[in-house]
């Protein structure tokens, strides 16, 4: 005699969820976002660029900085605190190395890479990096990749 499990979990979800109309009104916000940033720059190189003239422009090819990061939830502020060193390596080739101090973590380490190929912009990024290798006692661990089409 098999059971109708679906019919058991639907009568069991009209039993324990309340249902009603409401007609009283709401008003709903968006958390509000507070993000500042300092960064300071060095290990200047000059380029020419073009290849045909004399012109030169400073690049730097460092650079350490530090970025804060609240929001404001219903519960209380969330704040996030990452301290990243980046290195450009040639003109469109760049890396960056984060450390982040959150509400979850206080050893997130992160990298990322991005170049540019003429119109085509290419980047990749992991988030907490020692969290990797094992994954079921993370937090949370994030990778992203992605192009960009860009047009003059």
């Amino acid at each position: 005699n098999p059971t109708n499990y679906w019919a058991v979990l639907n009568a069991d979800f009209e039993e324990k969820v309340p249902r009603g109309n409401n007609t009283n009104s709401y008003t709903s916000w968006r958390p509000a976002k507070v993000n500042a940033a300092l960064k300071y720059s060095f290990g200047d190189e000059r380029r020419s660029k073009y290849c045909y003239d004399n012109t030169f422009k400073e690049f730097y090819t460092d650079a350490f900085g530090l970025q804060i990061h609240t929001i404001i939830r219903p519960l209380g502020p969330q704040y996030a605190v990452t301290g990243f060193y980046e290195r450009t390596f040639i003109e469109k080739l760049h890396a960056k190395v984060t450390y982040t101090l959150d509400d979850y973590s206080f050893h997130n380490v992160g990298a990322g890479i991005s170049t540019q190929i003429g119109n085509v912009s290419l980047f990749g990024m992991v988030d907490n990096l020692f969290a990797l290798n094992n994954l079921a006692n993370s937090s949370s661990v994030s990778f992203q990749m992605g192009l960009n089409l860009i047009f003059d």
